[in-house]
């Protein structure tokens, strides 16, 4: 079963999600947006 959590920010709720069983994760990244993620914080998720 695939689980998609959407909407994370930060790395504390990737990991929380992760924990949660997630297998997909969910970011916004288009300009404009109040909840947008720059991509250069997504430079922490990197394994």
């Amino acid at each position: 079963m695939n689980i998609k959590i959407c909407g994370n920010r930060s790395a504390e709720s990737v990991e929380a999600a992760v924990e949660a069983g997630a297998t997909h994760l969910g970011f916004i990244m288009s300009l404009g947006f109040k909840r947008t993620v720059p991509f250069q914080n997504l430079q922490i998720l990197k394994p």
